[in-house]
C-alpha cells in the first residue's frame, strides 16, 4: 500500500471515529475539501461494492477503470460489449491496461468487445 493510500485509509478512519473534517486535515496537513473528497470517495466505492453484491450484471472493476466508464454511462456489461477497443483508447483516462482489464472483466463471463469492423444493426 502506498502512502498516500496509507493516509486516506487513516483519513477515513478518522473520520469513522468522529474525528471533523477540519480536524483531521489540521493533523495531515491538507485542506478540508481534500478530506471530505477522501470520505466521498470512500463512500461512493462503499455503495458501489454493495451494489455489485445485489446485481451481478453490474461491472466491477478498478476505481480507474470504473470512473472513466462511469463518465461514459457504462454501469453494466451489457453497456460495456456495445464497445469497440479503438472507441474505448479514444476515452480521456481509457489507455492500454484499462482496455486489457476491460477485456478481462468481459472474458471471465464469456463476453468480448464488439470488434471495430463489425457494423452495428
Amino acid at each position: 500500500m502506498t502512502d498516500k493510500n496509507m493516509r486516506n485509509a487513516q483519513i477515513i478512519l478518522m473520520r469513522s471515529m468522529g474525528k471533523t473534517y477540519r480536524a483531521i486535515a489540521e493533523e495531515w496537513g491538507v485542506s478540508k475539501a481534500r478530506v471530505k473528497e477522501i470520505c466521498h470517495q470512500h463512500a461512493q466505492r462503499e455503495a458501489w461494492a454493495l451494489r455489485v453484491a445485489e446485481d451481478p450484471e453490474l461491472l466491477d472493476g478498478s476505481t480507474r477503470l470504473m470512473g472513466v466508464l462511469w463518465k461514459q454511462e457504462i454501469y453494466r456489461y451489457a453497456d460495456l460489449v456495445d464497445w469497440t477497443p479503438s472507441r474505448l483508447l479514444a476515452l480521456r483516462g481509457f489507455g492500454f491496461k484499462s482496455l486489457l482489464e476491460a477485456k478481462r472483466l468481459l472474458a471471465a463471463r464469456g463476453l468480448r468487445l464488439r470488434d471495430d469492423f463489425e457494423v452495428s444493426s
